[in-house]
């Protein structure tokens, strides 16, 4: 028997055992691939449903936050793709657990090279490490308030943030900025017309190398009870505008002697 007759007789036998096993096995299996696929939709029709075109829903509940969110960037961004599976929200009430805030927005805003420039996007555990997005972001509207601004001039001051708000500051941080370094804080608080040298919105915040933080006091301070004696608006050396009503304990605070 030559080869060609031999191969054939192969291909035959594999033909007539994936026959029978189809066969045997029956629709339920191998029928899905079918071009019967009717006991394929009757199986998904069957499963009860979880997710539901809530976006209208929302609102009857929801308004104020439905509103804010229709008109953000996020408002093409439907509320069950951050809330979940509402269908038992709807028909029993049954609360939404929704993913920790990180986990679900670094799905869009990771800085990923493949993204486009005008996506907002972070350094995540340089950005905020383990602090919740939702600490500083409205997830209905990112733009919403937001941090506060920063109400001084920087020049000069970069990377000595944490000198007059770390928590022993004339004005400490919030408790939960604990550890956070000056280019975090300048990723987040903005000065008007300034652009921090020392971090990017698609990049690390690194803590820069300064070579002087205030300026020190090159004089005695005794006998010289109150700063503002000679360094208040009217006085010889007048302090900036911006230091406008601080005090000499406020002062000392930044200022060390020689």
């Amino acid at each position: 028997m030559g080869y060609p007759v031999r191969a054939l007789g192969v291909l035959v036998a594999v033909i007539a055992l994936f026959l029978v096993a189809k066969w045997v096995a029956g629709p339920a299996y191998l029928g899905l691939f079918d071009t019967d696929r009717s006991q394929n939709v009757e199986l998904w029709a069957s499963k009860p449903l979880q997710y539901a075109d809530v976006d209208r829903e929302c609102a009857s509940c929801h308004g104020e936050r439905v509103e804010t969110w229709q008109k953000a960037a996020h408002q093409n961004v439907s509320c069950e793709s951050c809330h979940g599976p509402a269908e038992s929200h709807l028909s029993s009430g049954v609360s939404l657990a929704i993913e920790e805030p990180a986990e679900l927005c670094i799905r869009c805003h990771a800085a990923l090279a493949s993204r486009p420039v005008s996506q907002p996007q972070v350094n995540v555990e340089e950005h905020a490490g383990p602090i919740a997005c939702t600490a500083c972001h409205n997830p209905h509207q990112p733009s919403l308030a937001g941090p506060p601004t920063v109400p001084h001039s920087l020049e000069g001051r970069e990377g000595w943030c944490t000198v007059c708000h770390g928590a022993t500051g004339v004005k400490p941080f919030p408790e939960d900025h604990a550890g956070r370094t000056s280019g975090v804080c300048l990723t987040c608080h903005q000065s008007p017309g300034y652009v921090s040298p020392i971090s990017t919105p698609t990049g690390p915040s690194v803590e820069p190398t300064q070579p002087a933080g205030p300026p020190i006091i090159p004089h005695s301070l005794e006998g010289r009870s109150e700063c503002t004696a000679c360094h208040g608006l009217t006085g010889f050396k007048p302090f900036p505008a911006d230091h406008a009503g601080r005090t000499k304990e406020v002062c000392l605070a930044c200022h060390n002697q020689q």
